[in-house]
This record gives structure tokens, sequence and C-alpha cells, in this order.
């Protein structure tokens, strides 16, 4: 369970746990379970090149959205319908400051959301766990992985 604390107004990725990569072509993959998150809070994927640079996917109970954080400003890049599952399998792969996001039921077969889109990171990038969208919103995650190629 990650739990994010803000002040004031809500943020996607108000609360991080994050790594490092040894490269800039990785897959993310995580399993957030959505019985887990209350109200409009949300869990997903995102990586980092400061507190101020990102970009992600974050699960709600019925939503998803990509978004951006560029000098600290937030931008929704995309939305799109959850699946109706349970847990929802997220995947994140980079090459360079290019991302792709998916989405899966089961883990077996992926649906892209939304299309490619270039982030803020080139290098050094730290790829977390994310959990926000309220005050003190938090997310069940059931597993994570990092591939880095």
């Amino acid at each position: 369970r990650l739990t994010g604390s803000t002040r004031g107004k809500a943020r996607m990725d108000a609360g991080v746990l994050a790594r490092r990569t040894t490269t800039a072509n990785y897959t993310a993959t995580a399993v957030v379970d959505r019985g887990g998150l209350r109200g409009d809070a949300v869990g997903g994927l995102g990586s980092y090149r400061s507190e101020f640079e990102g970009i992600g996917l974050s699960v709600g109970r019925e939503r998803l959205t990509i978004w951006q954080r560029d000098r600290g400003k937030l931008k929704i890049l995309a939305r799109g319908k959850a699946p109706t599952s349970r847990v929802v399998h997220v995947r994140m792969r980079a090459r360079g400051n290019t991302f792709r996001f998916q989405v899966s039921s089961e883990g077996m077969v992926w649906r892209t959301v939304g299309r490619t889109f270039r982030g803020p990171i080139y290098e050094s990038a730290r790829v977390a766990l994310t959990a926000g969208g309220v005050r003190r919103g938090s997310a069940v995650f059931r597993s994570v992985s990092l591939s880095e190629n």
C-alpha cells in the first residue's frame, strides 16, 4: 500500500516510491488492486527526472489518465476507460524520452492507452509506483517488475 500526502490540491503523484534505472530503455509493469481505491484515489506508474518533471499512467476506479509534470505543472495528456476487472495491469515502456502506456485485465492481452508520448526524461530516470488523486489517497499494488534493456 502506497499513500500520498499532500497539502492543498490533490496530485496524481502525491505518493511516490521510486528506483533509479541504469538505462533509458526499460519496461515497468505493476498490478493495481482497484478494490483498495477509495473515492477519486488513483495508483499507477511514473518516470521522473525530478519532482518537477515526470510522466505516468494512473488508474482510478473507472478512468485511466496519462499525465505529465513539466516544471511542476500538471498536464493531462490522455484519458480512457479503465478495465472493469478488480486488478488492472499497467505497463510503461520507455525508449529514451519516448513513452508508451498499456493496460490489461489479466496481464496477457494489452491495450495501448493514448499514443506514444515524449516526456521530459532523457537519462537517469527514476521509475516509480505512484498514488494520489485525492488528499491522502492510497493505492494497493499486488506486484511490480522492471526490465531494463
